[in-house]
């Protein structure tokens, strides 16, 4: 996807949590990969800007929902929007854009 002519990346992700007998479930906490994701990049110095997007409707951890995994997840309900860039840039002068 592009914004204003620059790539921007969107993608889903997920923490795999290994089980009894090799059976893999899903991490309740599924924003947890996200930040990691975030992180590995901003640490990285390969983000040039960074936006939080609404998504989906909050699902606190009281609430917990089950998805198509039989696992139950919790969410803020917010995806995060990337500009990656190949040029280092300093993780103080990453740009947080306003999406919503």
């Amino acid at each position: 996807m592009r914004v204003d002519g620059r790539p921007v990346w969107l993608a889903q992700v997920t923490h795999q949590l290994p089980g009894l007998f090799g059976i893999v479930s899903q991490d309740p906490d599924i924003d947890e990969a996200r930040y990691y994701l975030l992180q590995s990049l901003w640490y990285g110095q390969s983000l040039a800007q960074i936006a939080h997007k609404a998504s989906i409707e909050p699902v606190p951890v009281s609430e917990s929902v089950f998805g198509f995994q039989r696992g139950g997840y919790f969410t803020d309900g917010f995806q995060l929007v990337v500009w990656p860039t190949g040029d280092p840039v300093s993780m103080l002068e990453v740009v947080r854009v306003r999406w919503d």
